[in-house]
């Protein structure tokens, strides 16, 4: 996972919906909605419907497991994503990454910006550290809603571009291991426990966070006054 979505993948992302309009094309390379190719499957049933999780789904989920009942990881991103709903440079992206590994575990908020009057700045940056409570409180939430053991409509992907969507997405190994849901237009009701705490979550870094400002290359700049 990279430490920011930029400006310019975002360009890429709408050209690819633009695609997807027309009835052909993907929203993400190498990925369909969430579901992983590689290593074999195993099925779960949730609500009555049938989940295949793949082999680097399985771990994650054992890895968060781990992480709710100890409030530590030695290797897991989670991440809560809303974005789209524009063409660049407008669209929306707030990205809230919760970084648990060794060393000081930490909470990134990441919220696309432009401004005409001032173009340089692309990216409003804010972190602090993560607690081990709001680490396992996060984990506990992501296996209460389902998220990854369970489909729901939303994640059905319609054919029009720059709409709005609210990914989740468990991470580790650098990315080399990931799993990502995608819900278009609104995050599902059976959602919205893990919903109102990352928002919880976004609301403290914005007041409490260090903020930093970046470039369209991640480069720091001066904040706007």
């Amino acid at each position: 996972m990279t430490m920011a979505r930029c400006w310019a993948s975002r360009v890429l992302l709408w050209l690819a919906a633009a695609i997807l309009s027309s009835g052909c094309g993907s929203d993400r390379a190498g990925d369909s909605n969430g579901q992983l190719s590689r290593g074999d499957s195993s099925t779960t049933t949730a609500g009555g419907s049938k989940v295949q999780l793949s082999q680097d789904e399985k771990a994650l989920l054992d890895r968060l497991e781990a992480v709710e009942r100890t409030g530590r990881s030695d290797d897991l991103e989670v991440e809560h994503w809303i974005g789209g709903g524009a063409p660049p440079p407008y669209s929306r992206s707030d990205q809230l990454r919760l970084l648990a590994g060794p060393g000081h575990p930490s909470m990134e908020l990441n919220i696309q910006t432009f401004d005409p009057q001032d173009p340089a700045v692309r990216m409003v940056q804010y972190r602090a550290p993560l607690g081990a409570d709001e680490l396992r409180a996060v984990a506990k939430l992501v296996r209460e809603t389902a998220v990854f053991s369970s489909r729901l409509p939303e994640e059905e992907k319609p054919a029009v571009a720059d709409i709005l969507r609210t990914e989740v997405t468990l991470s580790s190994d650098k990315g080399a291991k990931f799993a990502r849901r995608t819900y278009h237009r609104a995050a599902p009701p059976a959602l919205a426990p893990l919903v109102e705490r990352m928002q919880q979550i976004t609301e403290r870094l914005k007041r409490e966070g260090t903020k930093r400002c970046l470039d369209l290359h991640g480069k720091e700049v001066p904040c706007p006054r």
